[in-house]
């Protein structure tokens, strides 16, 4: 073999290995592109789930605060009307009302319902219940509840034959309520509640010498959630 005939050979063999090389550099760097796409798009596709969320947890703040908003203007406006219904008890301070986060609370001391350790609502008390009727009828799509509350002394030895406790002298006496509510002025019983806490929520620290306030009617008033 002459020394053209090697040099032409080597020559080809040196080429061929620089196309192989480079044919493998480039085969890697493809791979690398094709995997920082796929990263890529992964990335993009979490982005958008996220801005996704973040759209609809915005969309729901927006949806609360405008239920709050509407809760908070029919409690108002329901507040203005029963302090017109009870104009006269309410500036001889024997019935409170006021609105407390999402609810408007009317509480009138017991003596305005019942006597000492009774469940049967007196004249006063239905007086009461007759200028408010219309009230809590119109408001109708806000659940009533009446509470019965007592002081924390127990019942007395002629109450206690009927009554053995304050938690069923103060569940009589929400029941009673709701029933002249229901009866006598036809307000849905479905958006009624009568609850007795006894002595075991009481409105102020129980002292003796602010006890009275414990022993009161409560009726509260909640806007109930809108029905899709």
């Amino acid at each position: 073999m002459n020394r053209l005939s090697i040099k032409t050979g080597l020559l080809s063999f040196s080429v061929l290995i620089v196309f192989s090389i480079s044919g493998c550099v480039s085969s890697e760097k493809h791979k690398t592109l094709e995997s920082q796409q796929s990263l890529c798009q992964q990335e993009l596709s979490e982005a958008h789930e996220k801005a996704n969320n973040l759209i609809r947890e915005k969309d729901n703040l927006i949806r609360e605060k405008n239920d709050l908003t509407r809760e908070k203007d029919e409690l108002k406006k329901v507040k203005n009307q029963i302090i017109e219904d009870l104009e006269a008890e309410i500036s001889e301070k024997s019935i409170q009302i006021k609105i407390l986060e999402k609810k408007l609370r009317v509480t009138a001391v017991e003596n305005l319902f019942f006597e000492s350790g009774s469940a049967d609502v007196k004249q006063q008390g239905r007086d009461i219940l007759a200028k408010i009727a219309e009230t809590l009828q119109n408001a109708k799509n806000m659940e009533i509840h009446i509470v019965g509350h007592a002081d924390e002394l127990p019942p007395g030895e002629k109450t206690s034959k009927r009554y053995p406790s304050n938690w069923e002298l103060s569940v009589d006496r929400a029941t009673a309520i709701i029933q002249i509510l229901q009866w006598g002025y036809g307000i849905d019983p479905k958006r009624m509640v009568a609850e007795g806490v006894a002595h075991y929520r009481p409105l102020v620290m129980e002292t003796a010498e602010n006890r009275a306030m414990n022993r009161v009617v409560e009726i509260s008033l909640t806007v109930m959630p809108e029905r899709m």
